[in-house]
């Protein structure tokens, strides 16, 4: 399960057209993704050194607990039996999201709070929220407080430049949330 919404996976498949020549198409390797909320495919790109050969009849099953998928054998001229597992973090996220920020805007001395709306947050003390620019990026602990909100004090941005930042939170040590919301820090005199 993807936050906000579900993503399908596709690896492989034929590709080419079929004639006498060519009964059983060209196996491909690609990966896609289709935002089943946007109704949009994308096409992420495979990292690493041990990438599995272009095939077709792939068995994908996901890893909720590691955000990765595992794929298992296939065809390609000839019935495989390999394994190779993918971190899809990036892309599926964790199972939370981040939904909206209270209040939008504040001082870039930062120590003011900071209420965050979202889903299906977990207990936990291992709160992290990011804020990120261009300029660079602060982390802060903040406190869970229900399923719906949690809470920090806004950190010093005053190193970087004033302006809208991007609000991430991860939690538990999970990787951080594929949505954000944006953050403005004004400046102010000390």
């Amino acid at each position: 399960m993807a936050i906000p919404t579900w993503k399908v996976f596709a690896f492989g498949g034929i590709e080419g057209p079929l004639d006498e020549t060519n009964r059983q198409g060209t196996p491909c390797g690609d990966m896609s993704v289709l935002d089943a909320g946007l109704l949009r495919w994308s096409h992420p790109d495979a990292a690493g050194l041990d990438k599995p050969c272009s095939r077709a009849d792939t068995v994908l099953a996901y890893d909720s607990k590691f955000s990765r998928l595992i794929l298992f054998g296939g065809w390609a001229n000839e019935w495989l039996a390999d394994v190779f597992t993918l971190d899809v973090a990036h892309v599926v996220g964790p199972p939370y999201a981040i939904m909206n920020l209270h209040p939008y805007i504040g001082p870039i001395t930062g120590n003011a709070p900071l209420q965050i709306t979202g889903i299906d947050f977990i207990n936990t003390a291992d709160v992290v929220i990011r804020f990120s620019s261009k300029g660079g990026t602060i982390d802060v602990r903040g406190d869970f407080l229900s399923t719906t909100q949690l809470a920090c004090l806004t950190p010093d941005f005053s190193s970087y430049a004033a302006g809208e930042v991007e609000v991430r939170v991860a939690l538990n040590g999970d990787s951080f949330t594929t949505t954000s919301q944006v953050y403005t820090f004004f400046s102010c005199d000390k």
